[in-house]
């Protein structure tokens, strides 16, 4: 916990909150239980884990992670994370498809990333086979 607690503390002020109290506030805590979890006297728990990530503009479980909080079994996969993702905001995924035509969900996300890696991924109005790198270019 204490380990936790200092990262805490130190991603806190590297991120401009200098201050305990302005930073409890944001995150909807008082200053006294925010002191406690950066001396690690309590464990921090995943709700206010996540209000600390959207604080910090940071993914929940990197957070989790810096605050030694146990992750779920799955959450180490690169597969994991675009489940997790893709189940919690459905909407927003489904808004890059529409504006986009890029599929971004329900082809797996091992299949996606490698795919955005070779520059592979197509619209789907593109000829099949065209990748965006291609597009960019204008080849």
């Amino acid at each position: 916990m204490a380990r936790g607690g200092r990262w805490l503390r130190e991603e806190r002020r590297r991120r401009g909150f200098e201050h305990g109290t302005t930073f409890a506030e944001t995150i909807g805590i008082k200053q006294v239980r925010l002191s406690a979890y950066e001396r690690g006297l309590y464990p921090v728990p995943k709700d206010v884990a996540a209000k600390v990530a959207k604080a910090f503009d940071m993914r929940e479980l990197d957070v989790w992670r810096g605050l030694g909080l146990d992750l779920p079994a799955d959450a180490e996969t690169d597969e994991a994370l675009d489940d997790y993702y893709e189940s919690k905001y459905p909407d927003v995924f489904a808004a890059v498809e529409k504006r986009t035509g890029v599929k971004v969900t329900g082809s797996g996300g091992k299949h996606r990333r490698a795919g955005v890696r070779r520059k592979a991924v197509t619209r789907k109005s593109d000829d099949e086979g065209r990748s965006g790198q291609d597009r960019a270019s204008g080849a």
